[in-house]
């Protein structure tokens, strides 16, 4: 039988008593099969390397999968290219481009922070919009199709003629086989939570054991939240963990739909996946 082993690294809050510290940002690794695959590294070095050794992760990662181009989400990019030059990078070639937030006629830079030329030089670099096999049995969704619009027109890209609207086609979901269906890990869902689901439905089949990871729903209002829930309800995954980006109002709303099926995130939980979806040691005591 295949276990699947999923574990939060770096979230906006933290598994008590795991010895994990919270910043808002996102880092999960999945393991299956003997291969580790990391996706993202959360906001910090300084939070990454701190719940990496309180969880006993070492970072002798087979390959690691960038969700998008967000400063919280590749904090530790550059420090994990120069402790592991070579180590294979899938992610969409939009990671790199200038991103930030456009309020009041002014940039803000917010896109990968520290020497984007050494991850560029020194990464294994598998760029691709499409979807690409990562390990076995997991892959990356690639470009995801916006069939409802999910633009937030806050966030910009600023180019040599000036900035405009950054739709964030580069970000993207990872999917992960099991015995009893898919699991999708989700970055921060700028694609939209219906867009990314539908995309790995049709792609992949439509048994979606689980969905866990950010969804960008801070701020959303009951009737997003409703067509979210009821969409979720139609496709009937086992188990939900929203974290990161989502926010606390959305959490709320999901766990009084959906009751246990809504699991808390935070640094240090960790799920086994084999014929039954189990905690981890890090989320007892």
């Amino acid at each position: 039988m295949t276990v699947v082993r999923i574990t939060v690294i770096t979230d906006n809050t933290a598994v008590k008593r795991a010895g994990t510290h919270s910043e808002h940002g996102l880092s999960i690794l999945v393991e299956r099969e003997g291969k580790r695959v990391l996706f993202d590294t959360g906001q910090t070095a300084a939070v990454f390397e701190h719940n990496t050794r309180a969880l006993g992760i070492s970072h002798d990662f087979d390959a690691h999968v960038v969700s998008h181009g967000h400063y919280d989400h590749t904090g530790f990019l550059e420090g994990l290219v120069r402790e592991r030059p070579g180590l294979p990078l899938f992610a969409h070639p939009g990671i790199f481009e200038r991103k930030g937030v456009c309020e009041n006629g002014r940039f803000r830079y917010i896109g990968i922070p520290g020497d984007i030329s050494i991850i560029q030089k020194n990464a294994g670099l598998h760029l691709s919009r499409e979807p690409v096999e990562v390990v076995k049995g997991i892959r990356t969704t690639g470009e995801i199709p916006r069939i409802e619009s999910s633009i937030n027109p806050r966030f910009c890209v600023q180019r040599e003629g000036g900035t405009e609207i950054d739709p964030l086609m580069d970000d993207q979901a990872l999917v992960v086989e099991t015995e009893r269906g898919v699991v999708v890990v989700l970055g921060c869902c700028h694609a939209g939570v219906i867009n990314t689901l539908e995309f790995v439905r049709g792609r992949w089949g439509d048994n979606i054991l689980g969905v866990i990871g950010g969804m960008h729903l801070r701020g959303a209002d009951t009737r997003t939240l409703s067509r979210i829930s009821d969409y979720l309800k139609e496709i009937a995954p086992d188990f939900i963990v929203p974290m990161h980006c989502t926010g606390e109002n959305a959490f709320r709303f999901f766990r009084r739909e959906f009751g246990e099926k809504v699991r808390q995130g935070g640094a240090g939980l960790t799920l086994k996946i084999g014929m039954e979806v189990e905690d981890g040691e890090a989320n007892k005591g």
